[in-house]
């Protein structure tokens, strides 16, 4: 999904629970064209509403290395506080989802 009107990870995520096997991300916005959904958000969303049996099988501890890697070969960085690639936003996530797993706190219903 192309996010020429801003859409693009919720029309992802809603085409992935409707059956679609396959959806096409960037890092840090850039792969196969600009405003293609971004990877982390699409990977954050479906491992924090585990009740969606939606697995992508990727390991998040390393999305900000990836972005990091991607910034320094290609030359373009990121804006420091992007969504979900600011290291301690990360780790707040990824703590968030671990409670949730501990069924410390409840997941939103989406």
């Amino acid at each position: 999904m192309h996010n020429d009107l801003g859409l693009a990870t919720a029309n992802s995520i809603e085409g992935i629970i409707n059956g679609a096997r396959q959806i096409e991300c960037t890092i840090n916005g850039i792969g196969e064209r600009a405003g293609n959904t971004a990877l982390e958000e699409v990977v954050m969303i479906l491992k924090q509403h585990p009740y969606l049996n939606l697995d992508t099988n990727i390991n998040t501890k390393h999305l900000y290395g990836i972005s990091q890697l991607v910034s320094e070969s290609m030359g373009v960085y990121t804006q420091p506080n992007k969504a979900m690639l600011e290291p301690m936003l990360l780790l707040t996530v990824l703590e968030f989802i671990k409670m949730v797993s501990l069924r410390i706190v409840k997941p939103m219903k989406l």
